[in-house]
C-alpha cells in the first residue's frame, strides 16, 4: 500500500484502489481504501515511481531508504561535531550509532524511521547552529522545510518539533534583549522559517481533510481506534 500510495500521489490521488484494504496500515472510510500511515514516505519515493517498471518498486523504495539512512549519518556526524568539536571523534561516534543502533534494522525495510532520522538529526543540528548565532539567515528556510517533513514522516513528531522551535525562538528574543542580534533579522528569521513549514503542512492537512473529513485527524488514529487502541 505505500508504494501503491507513492504511484497514486503522481496521479493526483489520494486514495489506494479498494483491494488493497487487505493488508496492514489501510483503512475503508466511506467506502474509499486509505493509507493509514504518514503519507511523507510515499510522497518522498512518488517522483521516483518512473522507475518501477525498469528495477521493481520495492528495489526502488528500498533505494530511497537505504539513501536517507546513509545521509542520516552523515548529519549525526554534524551535529555531533557540535558537541564533540572534532571530527575523528564524531566520524567515530556516528557510524557506531548506524551499525549498532535502529538505524541498522531499518535500512533493510521500507519505513520511514530512515528518513525520519536523516531529518530530525539535521533539524538537531540546524536548531544547535541557530542557538550559537552561527547558522545563516538563508538556512532557516532550510530548518522549516526539514522541521514540516518531519512532522509529514511521523505527525507525532509535532510536539518535539514545536518544543525545538520554540527553544531557538525565545533564544532569539534573548539575543535581542542583550542585543546580540536586531529586531529586523530575527523577523527575516522567522519568515524564512514559517515559508519552509507551510507547503508541507498545508499538504498534509489538506490530506487528512481529504481522507478522514478532519485536517487535524490523520488517517492513523482512525486505524488504532478501530483496533480499539485509545488515542486522541
Amino acid at each position: 500500500p505505500l508504494l501503491t500510495l507513492a504511484r497514486a500521489f503522481t496521479r493526483g490521488l489520494l486514495y489506494l484502489e479498494p483491494r488493497y484494504c487487505k493488508y496492514v496500515d489501510t483503512i475503508l472510510i466511506d467506502g474509499k481504501c486509505v493509507f493509514a500511515a504518514p503519507p511523507g514516505l510515499p510522497l518522498i519515493i512518488s517522483p521516483l515511481t518512473i522507475f518501477y517498471d525498469r528495477i521493481g518498486s520495492l528495489v526502488t523504495g528500498g533505494i530511497i531508504v537505504a539513501v536517507f539512512g546513509f545521509l542520516a549519518v552523515i548529519s549525526t556526524i554534524f551535529y555531533t561535531r557540535v558537541f564533540t568539536n572534532d571530527w575523528r571523534k564524531a566520524v567515530f561516534y556516528s557510524i557506531v550509532i548506524a551499525l549498532a543502533g535502529p538505524l541498522w534494522i531499518y535500512s533493510t525495510h521500507i519505513f520511514p524511521q530512515a528518513p525520519l532520522a536523516f531529518t530530525y538529526t539535521l533539524l538537531i543540528y540546524l536548531a544547535l547552529k541557530a542557538l550559537r548565532n552561527e547558522l545563516k539567515t538563508p538556512l532557516y528556510l532550510l530548518a522549516g522545510f526539514t522541521a514540516s517533513l518531519t512532522i509529514l514522516l511521523n505527525p507525532a513528531m509535532f510536539i518535539p518539533v514545536l518544543i525545538i522551535a520554540l527553544i531557538v525562538f525565545t533564544k532569539h528574543v534573548l539575543n535581542i534583549k542583550a542585543r546580540n542580534t536586531d529586531v529586523s533579522t530575527m523577523v527575516k528569521r522567522v519568515f524564512l522559517f514559517l515559508l519552509g513549514v507551510l507547503p508541507l503542512m498545508i499538504f498534509l492537512l489538506e490530506y487528512n481533510q481529504a481522507t478522514t473529513g478532519d485536517p487535524f485527524t490523520p488517517p492513523e488514529f482512525l486505524w488504532l481506534r478501530k483496533i480499539t487502541i485509545p488515542c486522541p
